[in-house]
């Protein structure tokens, strides 16, 4: 079985950067992580809770192929797409590879973020479920 491992290192009152490890039984690979801030599961504005889910693979005109969490308690539509600023978000996690100040915001933002779903979907096959593990591991820093 497939899984991803996302740790949430800094929630800002503004948005959440994590890291988030792929494993598949041959391989490991990283990447960066934005999300909206944790605003008590609100839709469209926050990040889901912690906890264990499941992944499946979905197509979109918009994002192509990309992943989407299933079953996420008071929450739908909640996806694993491209986007390099906390603006492309309501709520979905956008994978990069590195964090960096690129749009003058001051807030992080994560680079090369289209490149890093074509590499995160590489390993992923049609009717793969994928294991995702979020914890919580951040400080606040409001």
């Amino acid at each position: 079985m497939k899984e991803m491992i996302l740790t949430r290192l800094v929630d800002n009152g503004k948005q959440t950067v994590g890291m988030m490890t792929f494993i598949t039984l041959h391989r490991k690979e990283l990447f960066t992580t934005l999300e909206p801030p944790w605003l008590n599961n609100l839709v469209n504005k926050s990040c889901i809770p912690p906890g264990d889910y499941v992944c499946s693979i979905r197509r979109s005109e918009k994002y192509g192929k990309h992943l989407i969490v299933e079953d996420v308690q008071g929450r739908s539509e909640i996806l694993f797409h491209h986007g390099n600023y906390r603006k492309n978000s309501k709520g979905c996690i956008l994978v990069g590879e590195k964090f960096r100040h690129i749009d003058g915001d001051n807030q992080i933002d994560i680079t090369n973020s289209k490149n890093s779903m074509k590499r995160l979907m590489r390993y992923i096959e049609n009717g793969d479920k994928i294991n995702l593990k979020i914890s919580d591991v951040y400080k606040v820093e409001k």
